[in-house]
């Protein structure tokens, strides 16, 4: 699970995103707008992830 913080008129939402596989590409609408995500690498068993390692990639497409 992975935290997005979205300010929009000073004010903070969390938005906690969930990706349910090393290739899926998980989406959740708000306040008008559809996010899509993906997040690398996805975690294996043995193997160390380092915090720079991780890379994000965001779709913010509006629905409204």
């Amino acid at each position: 699970m992975s935290l997005l913080k979205i300010t929009n008129n000073r004010s903070t939402t969390d938005l906690y995103l969930i990706q349910m596989g090393s290739s899926d590409q998980t989406g959740q609408d708000y306040l008008g707008y559809h996010l899509v995500f993906n997040l690398t690498p996805y975690p294996a068993a043995g193997k160390e992830i380092h915090e720079g390692d991780y890379r994000l990639i965001l779709k913010v497409t509006r629905t409204a």
